[in-house]
């Protein structure tokens, strides 16, 4: 019960920050947050959260926007979005950051996909409302997780 009321919590300090922010997507903030507490410690969840963040931004930034931004055809990105997809499931297992290099280039494709938007918009919202939930995440770890507090 405590973590479903701790992951509750932490999503809605996520929204709200993402929202305060001015960021358009702030259900990214929320699964970043919700990604984090997903841990079975303390350290675990810190690290996740850092994996998380840090392939978020490379994945938004680095692969996502050149991307958006080449104004590809249903049928390029439809292929994009299926190598993702695959070299995605090759290397969760094994590398949490490098699949989240892969995981936000694949939805923010599908995502533009739906809604064509700035592709710039659209890649900085997403690492920034993914960094956010991360750090309140790490956050309501270290506040409210039993085994941080005695951890540090």
């Amino acid at each position: 019960m405590l973590s479903t009321v701790r992951v509750t919590v932490a999503g809605v300090l996520a929204s709200a920050a993402s929202a305060a922010a001015g960021l358009g997507h702030a259900a990214w903030a929320v699964m970043g947050s919700t990604a984090t507490l997903q841990g079975a410690t303390a350290r675990h969840m810190a690290v996740r959260a850092l994996q998380r963040a840090a392939g978020t931004v490379v994945g938004a930034l680095c692969v996502a926007w050149p991307l958006l931004a080449a104004d590809l055809s249903f049928w390029q990105t439809a292929a994009l979005v299926f190598v993702l997809q695959v070299a995605t499931e090759v290397v969760i297992a094994v590398n949490y950051g490098l699949a989240q290099v892969l995981i936000a280039p694949m939805a923010l494709l599908m995502t533009a996909l739906g809604a064509p938007t700035d592709p710039s918009a659209l890649a900085v919202d997403r690492a920034l409302d993914t960094a956010i939930g991360a750090l309140v995440g790490v956050v309501a770890v270290l506040l409210i997780h039993p085994r941080a507090r005695s951890e540090r």
